[in-house]
């Protein structure tokens, strides 16, 4: 069964679409939060969730008593730092896929682990392996790192087929903040088998370091 995702970012991915495409251009105003009620057949507080997810994407400006509008979307107003809420779904969510864990384990944390989860190299750290596929076919390679603490309150099999939001919903955890950063990539030998590609072909990489409300990092992805 695919996670599914929440109402919000269904509209906040469809509407980006819009935006993606032209249909709403920068500098237009952006759809009201009647209109998008409206026009989906949602609560206000679900359309005022879409609109602020969008915000803080960095594709709306909003102004308390003013229309939102829509910003450049390859100007500078693209977010690397932003408070998710559940914003994190939304880079793992893909329609039709099925998450399945391939690793759960425990490490020690190498040099780049530990500068992004502030540990001492060699500290203990979870290292949870997943993928995505789409009837079948591997589509995204998820390779989590997570604090011990953090790790203590969980199993392998709380990741099987859910976003890692929803993971962290379960244990009534929560991340207050991400700061993410994609770039580019050729796949090496690794990453070639795992997702079924020759080695070389270009991939998009996603690296994120999610944050707890008391601003600690406790998991990078």
């Amino acid at each position: 069964m695919t996670p599914r995702l929440p109402k919000y970012l269904e509209l906040a991915d469809r509407i980006r679409l819009d935006i993606l495409h032209g249909a709403l251009p920068a500098g237009s105003v952006a759809p009201s939060e009647n209109e998008v009620a409206q026009c989906y057949g949602v609560s206000r507080l679900t359309a005022r969730r879409t609109l602020n997810e969008l915000a803080q994407r960095g594709l709306l400006k909003r102004s308390r008593g003013q229309r939102s509008v829509v910003l450049d979307r390859a100007g500078p107003h693209r977010p690397v730092l932003y408070a998710p809420g559940q914003s994190d779904a939304a880079l793992e969510y893909v329609p039709g896929a099925v998450y399945s864990v391939s690793a759960f384990r425990q490490e020690t944390a190498d040099a780049i682990v530990a500068a992004a989860l502030d540990l001492q190299v060699g500290a203990p750290v979870a290292h949870v392996e997943r993928r995505a596929r789409v009837d079948g076919a591997p589509i995204m390679l998820l390779r989590t790192w997570l604090t011990s603490r953090l790790a203590a309150m969980l199993e392998a099999r709380d990741f099987e087929d859910r976003l890692f939001v929803q993971v962290f919903q379960r244990a009534n955890l929560a991340i207050a903040r991400s700061r993410e950063a994609p770039l580019a990539c050729v796949a090496d030998a690794y990453q070639a088998r795992e997702l079924d590609v020759a080695q070389g072909v270009p991939l998009v990489r996603v690296r994120r370091i999610g944050y707890s409300v008391a601003d600690v990092p406790i998991s990078l992805t």
